[in-house]
């Protein structure tokens, strides 16, 4: 094939120019895909939809990207109500992305295997619910539930019910 100013190029090369430009294409679109999709399977990791257990994962670059709302930021499961995510302890480091700058890094564990946020798993948090115990400090649910104890003991002893067995 020539061109009027002279410049040749023979089929082949126009073919693997044209494959060259194509697969660049779709790799960019892939990317772009991937980002825009946040939701995958967790059995299958291939992208979903917003369901509950299914993986939510937007890097915070890619969301900034492509102009997403930074409440989609981040990684967890969606919880029962699908416009909440369910917080899950060292989920950040899972997967092949970078959540802060959306880089890839090297994949050391799987997002679906990660555990529900639970405070006593944190050491720091281990840490300072001793440092409270040792001070007597309590949690308010546990201080409610004190209190509704001695309440209810309150209202069976004046009635005379105290010791009987409930039905």
């Amino acid at each position: 094939m020539e061109e009027p100013n002279g410049f040749r190029m023979s089929v082949d090369e126009l073919k693997d120019l044209i494959r060259d430009e194509v697969l660049k294409y779709l790799r960019e679109k892939e990317e772009l895909l991937q980002d825009a999709n946040i939701y995958r399977d967790p059995d299958t990791g291939h992208f979903s939809d917003k369901k509950t257990g299914n993986i939510k994962s937007l890097s915070v670059a890619a969301g900034k990207r492509l102009n997403i709302d930074p409440k989609y930021h981040g990684k967890g499961f969606v919880a029962s109500d699908p416009e909440k995510t369910r917080t899950v302890y060292g989920m950040a480091d899972c997967g092949r992305t970078d959540v802060q700058t959306g880089k890839k890094q090297k994949k050391t564990k799987r997002c679906r295997d990660g555990k529900p946020y639970n405070e006593s798993t944190s050491p720091q948090r281990k840490r300072e619910i001793a440092k409270c115990r040792q001070l007597g400090m309590r949690f308010a649910n546990e201080v409610i539930e004190d209190f509704l104890k001695r309440h209810d003991m309150l209202a069976r002893s004046s009635k005379g019910e105290l010791y009987k067995k409930g039905k």
